[in-house]
């Protein structure tokens, strides 16, 4: 048993005892079998001595199944606490409950061990969280599971890369990293398949306890991708500091064979899988970027510094610059801009978007654009009070410290485009837009019917769509207010019969969809080399596909509502497929509690925490370097958009039930809550403004950023 440190923060106890915590912190899954087919969708792990691993695990990680031994687990069985829909012992605030139940739960094991994990993260045991999520991604790759409607599905296995990517970077004292970790996960007509490269964990020591411990010296590929950027300002060892260790040497098949390798070659690379280590020191030779790569699967080592550009993507206005670590930031005018964003598509409550556009909406015809005659209701009484000043969206937007908002045009919008009204906002409050084109979304530029939806295979969908953003580009290029161009709105998603709720069948042919944007944005390039351009992606879906056949595109936008924890192993999946820097297009969460009623202090708490992962991992911060910001969704409540039946829904209502399950508080979305304003009782609408908590705590992180002298991540490198 151990005696160690419970895995909690320093001198804060957990909030339940762990009996049994197993013989080992960081399993070593070598020791207890092998690993097979690794990065393929026929990845496993082949058991030869369970009992060893059963004890190595401890309670409640398979396949130990000491836990009904545990004391507390018995008083619970005996009190009959253990019966029960183990689906409704998710966060309950009882997380020692919640883990004796799901360890029983007579669910997918895989799915079975995340609950669990989470369970054990809730409750302060996080090296034992750890071990639950590893298991759960190497014993059941291939577990899935459907949402509570039959929506979607998700794997298992990069649920679990995420969540240990996110309870990594919210306790660094855990000093642990999980290096070289990839799943790639892909629907089929029979069902959800997941390629998984399972990485290895590896513990991080200081330099004074070096000399202790045992060293690995990781070279060009291993662990599958391995960033010299990691080694710095976290307390591992410098290469000067190893005299008198023992060092482990590893060589570059030791990761196991990429995604697409076939079975002999993943045989020869399992039998070389490095175990899990006490510290890491990079030794990557030059030149700067090291590169394996095969069919679709590309892993890069930086070893350059900030003093070297590795590339610079665009010339004029606006640039995205990589340094010699690897590292990207966006450059405005020569300085840095981190995307401090919103998703900004006010709607007057009693209309729909495609019949009112805030763009020209003026409800007291006095030649004035509503969006800047707002007020905010401070004491919320439905009027508008003398001390309640006329003000404008963007000057409450500013105020609050957003630099950015994100917008869409489509075809029947190009030709009356209101761009005077965002000069004005730009010459008032220097706030810049993302400027969307749908590319098939919805219908929108290729000339489908809604019931077939967008085919990227047509040729004369691909010509109207490329001359839809063609269009948009050379009418706006010479705005002063835009930022970048981006392609799409989740046109990846996964279909539900031939299309996809987009209305696309982006999915079922991403080879062609990549090229199809890397098409578009070459002739963006052309047109345009001002701005940038990106696709507005759902999650990292096609990722791999835009590495391969769209080196085009400048940035990945991704929507991302994954959980109040973060966006855990985005970051590093498009640094080692695509190589680009991101931008979280979308994330948040509503204002309301399903069957409590409205709660501003679970939404913000949400953004707050989204948030955090988004700038940590920025330029110059601890994570990967490759973000650019993120857009809050959303400004303002839109009443219109229960999404259950756009077309029955009262628009001059806000509904509040339950749209679908998502993995908010409460588990669900109210699709008509999600600003972090609200409309008051919508009888003034569309200038009144309600401010939600979130407002107010974002505008105290984005002011204390830049107030710290943190204008944009990275900016001291560029003076």
């Amino acid at each position: 048993m151990l005696t160690c440190w419970s895995g909690t923060l320093w001198g804060e106890e957990p909030r339940f005892k762990i009996y049994d915590p197993g013989t080992e912190e960081i399993v070593d899954y070598e020791k207890y079998g092998e690993f097979r087919n690794v990065g393929t969708a026929q990845f496993s792990y082949m058991i030869f001595d369970a009992q060893g691993l059963a004890l190595a695990s401890g309670e409640g990680i398979d396949p130990c199944t000491s836990v009904t031994n545990n004391p507390d687990y018995k008083k619970a069985s005996e009190a009959g606490l253990l019966k029960g829909d183990w689906w409704r012992r998710v966060n309950t605030g009882n997380p020692q409950l919640d883990y004796f139940i799901w360890t029983g739960a007579g669910d997918d094991p895989g799915v079975r061990l995340l609950f669990v994990g989470k369970a054990l993260e809730k409750g302060g045991h996080y090296i034992h969280a750890l071990k639950a999520y590893r298991a759960a991604m190497i014993l059941y790759p291939d577990s899935a599971c459907w949402s509570a409607g039959g929506e979607f599905q998700w794997g298992v296995a990069e649920a679990a890369w995420n969540n240990i990517a996110n309870l990594l970077r919210k306790h660094p004292e855990l000093n642990i990293r999980l290096m070289g970790a990839d799943v790639i996960s892909k629907g089929e007509e029979s069902g959800l398949q997941s390629k998984v490269n399972p990485g290895r964990l590896v513990r991080i020591q200081t330099t004074a306890t070096i000399a202790e411990t045992n060293v690995v010296i990781i070279n060009t590929a291993d662990a599958g991708a391995t960033n010299e950027a990691d080694a710095v300002g976290t307390g591992e060892a410098e290469i000067g500091h190893v005299n008198e260790t023992n060092v482990v040497a590893i060589n570059e098949e030791d990761a196991g064979a990429p995604p697409e390798a076939d079975a002999a070659e993943t045989n020869d690379a399992n039998a070389a899988l490095a175990s899990e280590a006490d510290v890491v020191v990079t030794n990557t030779p030059t030149p700067a970027v090291q590169m394996k790569q095969d069919t679709n699967y590309v892993e890069r080592v930086f070893t350059g510094s900030l003093d070297e550009i590795l590339q610079q993507r665009g010339t004029g206005t606006v640039q995205l610059v990589q340094y010699g670590n690897g590292e990207w930031r966006m450059v405005v005018e020569g300085k840095p801009y981190f995307i401090r964003g919103m998703n900004y598509s006010p709607t007057k409550v009693g209309t729909v978007p495609w019949e009112w556009s805030w763009l020209w909406g003026d409800e007291n015809v006095n030649g004035e654009a509503d969006c800047f005659e707002v007020w905010l209701d401070v004491n919320r009484n439905n009027r508008q009070d003398e001390d309640e000043p006329t003000v404008s969206d963007f000057k409450l937007l500013k105020d609050m410290g957003c630099n950015t908002i994100k917008l869409y045009i489509t075809d029947a919008e190009l030709p009356s485009f209101n761009y005077l009204v965002l000069r004005k906002m730009f010459k008032e409050t220097g706030i810049r837009v993302i400027v969307g084109n749908f590319v098939g979304a919805y219908c929108h530029g290729s000339g489908a019917t809604w019931d077939a939806g967008t085919d990227y295979t047509i040729r004369r969908q691909r010509e109207s769509m490329k001359a839809s953003v063609s269009n948009m580009v050379m009418k706006l290029k010479g705005e002063p207010w835009v930022l970048a161009w981006v392609l799409g709105n989740e046109n990846n998603m996964e279909l539900s019969g031939d299309v996809n709720a987009t209305r696309t069948n982006g999915s079922k042919y991403p080879e062609t969809y990549a090229r199809f944007l890397n098409e578009v944005s070459k002739m963006i390039h052309a047109i345009d080399p001002d701005h940038p351009v990106g696709t507005g992606n759902l999650l990292t879906g096609l990722v791999e596909y835009y590495g391969r056949f769209a080196p085009e595109l400048d940035y990945l936008g991704v929507n991302s509502y994954i959980g109040e924890d973060g966006f855990g192993a985005t970051w590093e999946k498009v640094k080692q497929h695509m190589n680009r820097p991101v931008v979280i297009a979308e994330f948040g969460c509503d204002s309301y509690w399903t069957k409590k009623g409205p709660d501003e202090e679970a939404q913000s708490s949400y953004v707050l925490k989204n948030w955090e992962d988004i700038y940590y991992n920025g330029a110059g911060q601890p994570g990967a370097g490759n973000s650019i910001g993120g857009f809050v969704f959303e400004w303002v409540d839109e009443w219109w958009k229960d999404s259950l039946n756009y077309f029955e829904d009262p628009v001059s209502k806000q509904t509040s039930r339950a749209v679908f399950p998502m993995p908010f508080p409460d588990g669900f979305a109210q699709e008509e809550w999600f600003g972090i304003m609200g409309q008051g009782t919508g009888n003034a609408s569309p200038y009144q403004r309600v401010t939600k908590k979130a407002y107010y705590d974002l505008m105290k992180v984005w002011l204390g950023e830049l107030g710290q002298g943190k204008e944009e991540p990275g900016a001291a490198v560029m003076e």
